[in-house]
């Protein structure tokens, strides 16, 4: 698994958790610790921003779930959804604490000759690619909030990228060459959504 990634944080009220991105990937897992008396219900999206409830298997089971109410880790097929997060339904005590994981390794889409990924959470860090090759475009079909997407060439972030894009809706188009590899980190207050484009 991936780092791990929180989203609740000992929240003691109902609501939902900070999105999980999926895009790219096959299984990821969340692990709800606590102790708490609570209901949490696992939702998805396909990146249209509507959520659904989506069922996950108990580890160590066969036991497939949507809802939980006790400290439990959960695994997801998610490779069709763009991103999955918990909510907390009903509240009673204690504090709710989920941290999620994805597997790496997943597939990025290719059309055409070029990959793209398409990001509606943000991302701490994201290898787009692990060798030479060039940035063709960047489309923002949500600008969210304050979204800012960083672009380095490099494995894993480096101190200064070679594009920073603060977010307005539209495609930037680029045909930028990098030498060592496409690696995105993207911020945002309140995330919207990215589809970056390369060979």
């Amino acid at each position: 698994m991936a780092e791990p990634q929180t989203l609740l944080n000992g929240v003691s009220v109902p609501g939902p958790g900070t999105a999980l991105s999926t895009v790219g990937v096959n299984k990821a897992m969340i692990r709800l610790d606590g102790p708490f008396d609570a209901m949490v219900l696992f939702e998805y999206t396909m990146g249209d921003g509507v959520w659904k409830p989506i069922h996950g298997t108990l580890l160590g089971t066969e036991h497939d779930v949507d809802i939980v109410g006790a400290p439990r880790s959960i695994y997801f097929n998610v490779e069709p959804v763009a991103a999955i997060r918990p909510n907390v339904l009903s509240y009673k005590t204690g504090a709710v604490t989920a941290t999620g994981y994805v597997e790496p390794g997943g597939k990025t889409v290719q059309i055409d000759g070029a990959s793209w990924q398409e990001f509606s959470a943000v991302s701490a860090g994201a290898q787009l690619k692990a060798v030479a090759g060039v940035l063709r475009k960047v489309t923002v079909n949500d600008p969210g909030s304050s979204v800012v997407i960083s672009l380095y060439d490099a494995v894993g972030a480096q101190t200064t990228p070679i594009a920073v894009i603060k977010a307005v809706a539209g495609t930037l188009e680029y045909d930028l060459a990098f030498a060592n590899g496409l690696y995105a980190v993207i911020a945002a207050t309140t995330m919207g959504n990215v589809t970056i484009t390369w060979n």
